[in-house]
């Protein structure tokens, strides 16, 4: 278990495994605030060691009570010698949605493999008062769909303090994007020759090593390259964009002041920039 219980919720867990009857050993935690609106979930290191891979991978979450999978990217944190710990990043949010997971719903994880991909079986055991989430292939009243779509929140640079403002507009653009990923904010400073992100934003979403990024704007075909430079322990632990990132900033006429949004997309980076009005 990754979290303190409930002797209510400890009891709901004890029941389950007893009637699972399977003898596999199962990851469970409570969801949280930060679980459901960060985008991410960490897996601890006991659990991870002993039962996932030692490597990034793309596996795949199901729900029991449905024959639907989900993508979701694996991301492996370690001290380049031992797994420290796992994070389901891109795709756990989608799941959290489907499932209509809510904060203190108790979840078991189950692993198993099949052809060297993992699969992760989440067995919800919902929170009194909240009804079992099953999914069929009925659609819902229209009245039922327009529910106001929960966003996962956003990061924003530690040097960044944004108005009521700058965060009303963040929070509308937010809702219209509807992102997989907790969003990186920041505002264009006086020197654009690179651009630094959050380093916790980093370690859960971007690569662990330099590489180009392709960057793009809503509406717009074009894309840029930016190198994503990576510190290591020696110089320092930070993440930017470089090379190529001032090209992006001169060819859109971005100026000082300016806000950037930044979703993560698979395969590749996307940025989303929005400039205040006065």
């Amino acid at each position: 278990m990754s979290c303190k219980l409930t002797s209510a919720q400890r009891a709901r867990v004890d029941t389950f495994v007893k009637e699972s009857q399977t003898g596999i050993e199962f990851y469970v935690t409570a969801m949280n605030e930060k679980t459901l609106s960060d985008g991410y979930l960490v897996i601890c290191k006991d659990y991870a060691v002993k039962h996932l891979p030692h490597q990034d991978q793309m596996i795949k979450l199901c729900h029991p009570q449905n024959s639907k999978t989900w993508d979701a990217n694996l991301a492996v944190i370690s001290d380049g010698t031992c797994t420290l710990s796992c994070i389901l990043t891109a795709g756990w949010l989608g799941f959290v949605r489907d499932n209509n997971l809510r904060e203190g719903d108790i979840c078991a994880f189950e692993v198993s493999k099949n052809d060297s991909r993992v699969m992760i079986t989440v067995h919800p055991l919902k929170e009194s008062g909240h009804p079992e989430y099953v999914i069929t292939g009925h659609t819902k009243p229209a009245s039922q769909q327009k529910k106001k779509w929960t966003h996962p929140g956003y990061v924003v640079a530690r040097s960044i303090k944004l108005t009521r403002k700058q965060k009303r507009k963040i929070e509308e653009r937010i809702q219209a994007i509807r992102p997989e990923i907790k969003i990186f904010v920041s505002v264009l400073q006086r020197s654009s020759y690179s651009l630094y992100i959050e380093q916790g934003y980093a370690d859960c979403h971007l690569p662990r090593e330099d590489q180009i990024m392709r960057l793009r704007l809503p509406g717009k075909n074009d894309t840029w390259k930016a190198k994503l430079y990576v510190g290591d322990k020696v110089n320092g632990k930070f993440n930017a964009l470089r090379r190529g990132w001032k090209k992006l900033v001169k060819d859109n006429k971005l100026q000082e002041g300016d806000m950037c949004l930044f979703e993560l997309l698979k395969k590749r980076g996307g940025a989303h920039h929005e400039c205040p009005h006065n």
